[in-house]
């Protein structure tokens, strides 16, 4: 039987194979302290002595000890010499295997590193566990183990002992979800997920429910409201499921994936049931999420779209209006003048007065100048007014559909309030003034949102 596909072959020669050294990296591998210097002493000849920095520098650079010819290693064996033993010449013999080990066994010693056990291969099953309850994904769970090594100061098993063990480990992975999810899926739920599958157009919705949303049109939001709400049910039923389950995020995505990936005829002829509805069960609740992520990218895209054409109008009728004030003013300053304009006969007032602003013109010029100065904020709000009808058709359905909470009492209360009156049936004006919770809402602002 084939053996798990994990690594690729750059990645399976990268931490299996002999390291391709340059020079550069030669020399740091290579390098002695006082402690090797003195062991080298006590070997016999220079076929021990290469043979054990060999050894040294090969477990720095990838953490592994291999068996090899000086002739596999020449130019490092050349590398050495040249550096350590220039009076020496290249080992005509390779050393004996209990030499090989013994230089090695003194590098473990120096490094605080064991040959693994069967004690610790035991850890290492159980390690392996644990990590695909995180991530099922083998590579995920090699590198994990890796790791694991490293920090129990072991040497790593070989590669198709970890193959082995993470097999094993997926292997039980699934059969615990499968036995849990028998055991804990409501019967109401089980029926839900099997229905998914059986329905005819099921295959129209997946695609449905696969594709994003383009833009925030008010045409592809409402799509996106759609999707939402087909799914929303199970969604509903499903986390407490996926709770008791213990299913990670990483895990929700990759089961969530593989729903995806297999056709909904495969799916069906699954020969344990339960791993086909563990799939889409992850599948509803991680795209569930995803939907609800554009939802509320949606909702503020919608209100800050409208504050900002809030700001553009109120800037505009600012300007507008202080280029209107400044005309009234300079009129006025000009009509204010003939008065005391001595040059200028009392008979003569009215008609240069009409002059500065013509008679058919006045009666509206006096209008215009007695109209007060509205606040900055009021014509925010006077758009806000006009816009009233499009605001409540894109931004009432987004928030219908989203779940809001706030820590502020005053706000939270406003938030249920208009929940609670979205969903009804009542009008606004049959809630007295009393009954709105606006404590919320700047003491400033209320004049422009309650009309008396």
């Amino acid at each position: 039987m084939a053996r798990l596909s994990i690594l690729s072959n750059d990645e399976l020669k990268a931490l299996y194979n002999l390291p391709s050294l340059n020079d550069e990296e030669r020399t740091y591998v290579f390098e002695l302290d006082n402690e090797d210097r003195a062991y080298i002493e006590t070997l016999n000849d220079i076929a021990q002595k290469v043979n054990y920095i060999l050894q040294l520098g090969y477990y720095r650079a990838v953490s592994y000890f291999f068996r090899f010819t000086f002739q596999q290693v020449k130019d490092d064996v050349q590398f050495i010499l040249h550096h350590y033993f220039p009076m020496d010449s290249f080992p005509k013999k390779n050393i004996s295997k209990h030499i090989h080990y013994k230089n090695r066994l003194q590098i473990c010693q120096r490094f605080t590193i064991k040959e693994p056990t069967k004690t610790f291969l035991l850890q290492l099953e159980k390690e392996a566990k644990r990590l695909t309850t995180l991530h099922m994904l083998p590579k995920f769970v090699l590198t994990g183990l890796l790791t694991y090594c490293q920090q129990k100061c072991f040497i790593k098993p070989a590669y198709s002992t970890l193959q082995d063990v993470i097999s094993r480990a997926l292997k039980a992975e699934k059969n615990r979800l499968s036995n849990k999810l028998y055991t804990s899926i409501k019967k109401e739920l089980r029926d839900q997920l099997d229905n998914l599958l059986n329905k005819e157009d099921f295959i129209y919705s997946l695609t449905l429910l696969k594709k994003e949303q383009l833009n925030f049109s008010t045409t592809e939001i409402k799509q996106t409201i759609e999707k939402q709400k087909s799914i929303s049910d199970v969604y509903i039923e499903s986390q407490q499921l996926v709770k008791t389950l213990g299913i990670s995020e990483q895990n929700i995505i990759y089961y969530s994936e593989l729903a995806q990936f297999y056709t909904i005829q495969k799916l069906k002829n699954f020969r344990v049931k339960n791993q086909a509805r563990l799939y889409l069960l992850c599948y509803v609740s991680h795209r569930f999420r995803q939907i609800n992520d554009q939802l509320i990218a949606s909702f503020i895209q919608k209100m800050l779209m409208y504050q900002k054409l809030g700001d553009d109008y109120q800037q505009k009728q600012i300007e507008a209006v202080e280029s209107a004030d400044k005309k009234l003013r300079n009129q006025a300053h000009k009509i204010m003048l003939i008065n005391v304009n001595e040059k200028i006969p009392d008979s003569q007032v009215r008609e240069k007065a009409f002059e500065i602003v013509p008679k058919f013109e006045y009666r509206r010029f006096l209008s215009d100048f007695k109209k007060p100065n509205f606040a900055r904020d009021f014509y925010r709000w006077e758009y806000y007014g006009q816009l009233a009808q499009k605001m409540k058709r894109n931004l009432r359905p987004l928030f219908r559909v989203l779940q809001f909470s706030c820590e502020i009492e005053g706000l939270d209360k406003a938030l249920k309030f208009l929940q609670k009156y979205i969903d009804g049936n009542k009008s606004f004006y049959e809630y007295s003034i009393d009954e709105i919770p606006l404590d919320f809402f700047p003491k400033t602002l209320k004049r422009f949102l309650i009309i008396t």
